[in-house]
């Protein structure tokens, strides 16, 4: 800008023009026009800093001044910078880091329901698997009256693992059930079997199955799944083939 305001103003010397097109002219002549920066030989090198100082507040007009100010304030309003999205390594990186957190809390709540039986805790009670329905109302009369061992069941359970709902749902359950109790029970105890809706039984099974850290689940998807655990059990151990 400052060659342009040399070079209309040397023009305007030269020729005596009075009418000047430029619409910076004004403002440069008001700033440099007392510097006799015009009048400079034209074989005179020109050389500017190349950070030049402001122009004082004093030295300008209104005008000038709050544009000035509001350049400024410009200059000082920060933009938040967007978010840079995550590339596909971090994304993976960030996932696989949450997956080991939920297997070491899994592994965390394991040992802390952990606990040695006690001479008072003999095994007075049946041994899982469960093989018939007397056997089953003991156990859920134990797993009713002491949280303690009701923890301990479902530490045990859950280290059946499973790659996913279903499959969690099918080890958890034969290890509770025998084959030939489960094809006498069902989920709400319809006809001659007995349901095992209502009893603790099932909160320690739906409490090992969701347990799992590798088959995320919800209550709902595990009942559905012990249901068909329930419903299949005829077809298990040659069941079908007998049928047929």
């Amino acid at each position: 800008m400052l060659t342009t305001y040399k070079r209309t103003k040397d023009k305007q010397s030269r020729t005596g023009e009075e009418r000047v097109t430029w619409e910076y002219y004004d403002h440069m002549d008001e700033l440099y026009g007392t510097c006799r920066v015009g009048s400079v030989p034209p074989s005179t090198i020109v050389s500017t800093a190349l950070f030049p100082q402001a122009p004082s507040s004093s030295s300008l007009s209104p005008s000038q001044t709050a544009q000035v100010q509001q350049q400024r304030q410009q200059q000082n309003t920060t933009t938040p910078a967007a978010p840079t999205p995550c590339t596909a390594v971090e994304r993976f990186l960030m996932e696989q880091v949450g997956e080991l957190q939920v297997k070491v809390d899994h592994i965390i709540r394991l040992l802390q329901s952990r606990h040695t039986p006690g001479p008072a805790e003999a095994i007075t009670l049946p041994m899982l698997p469960l093989g018939s329905a007397e056997e089953l109302s003991i156990f859920d009369n134990k797993l009713k009256t002491d949280g303690v061992f009701r923890l301990k069941v479902i530490g045990q359970l859950s280290l059946a693992g499973g790659k996913s709902v279903k499959d969690t749902v099918w080890r958890v359950c034969s290890r509770v059930f025998t084959h030939q109790l489960a094809t006498q029970l069902n989920w709400c105890g319809r006809g001659q079997k007995t349901g095992i809706k209502a009893r603790p039984i099932h909160q320690v099974i739906l409490g090992a199955v969701m347990a799992n850290p590798a088959a995320p689940s919800t209550e709902a998807e595990v009942e559905t799944a012990i249901k068909n655990w329930l419903r299949l059990s005829g077809d298990r151990e040659g069941g079908r083939r007998r049928r047929t």
